[in-house]
């Protein structure tokens, strides 16, 4: 079984008006959310527990075959969105957390955005990127935007994996530049 997390703040917007770094408190282990701004800004990032089972009945073609090269692809799995941040730029920065040794080593768990309403313009974010264990620029924008749908993928998944438990967090780093 492989599983993703991701949770919701408890307030569902954390609101900060300090120039110093805080995180959100998250319900149980999951995503994390870092907030480090200069200006306020309310951020919310809403999701919950994904996880996929893959067997015999994901083969390509039943026993003796392999599964597909996505085994998982425009998974919903957190709805972010931006608001009270008055025109100002900000980016967001994602990385993986967890026990990455644990996986195999060819597969790759990736994410893009999706979706959105509001009155910023977003750049970047739409293709997939690979998760790695270092923060990297997921998009950036400005002012409001809501409902930012983040999708994941997952590829690399083979029969030759030996079974288990999987599991990742999915830290979001949100910075009114």
């Amino acid at each position: 079984m492989i599983t993703s997390t991701a949770l919701a703040p408890r307030d569902r917007g954390a609101r900060v008006t300090s120039a110093r770094a805080r995180v959100a408190l998250c319900r149980g282990v999951g995503v994390l959310l870092c907030i480090s701004v200069a200006q306020a800004a309310d951020v919310s990032v809403v999701g919950g527990p994904w996880s996929r089972s893959f067997g015999q009945a994901q083969l390509q073609a039943g026993a003796g075959t392999d599964f597909p090269a996505h085994l998982a692809s425009d998974e919903l799995v957190a709805m972010v969105s931006i608001s009270n941040a008055e025109g100002a730029s900000w980016s967001l920065h994602i990385s993986r957390v967890g026990n990455e040794a644990q996986w195999p080593s060819d597969v790759s768990v990736s994410v893009k955005r999706s979706g959105g309403s509001g009155q910023a313009g977003i750049s970047g974010g739409l293709g997939y990127q690979t998760l790695t264990s270092e923060p990297q620029l997921f998009f950036s924008g400005n002012g409001n935007y809501e409902n930012i749908e983040i999708l994941l993928r997952l590829e690399g998944v083979t029969v030759q994996a030996p079974p288990g438990f999987y599991s990742l967090a999915i830290q979001y780093e949100f910075q009114v530049l």
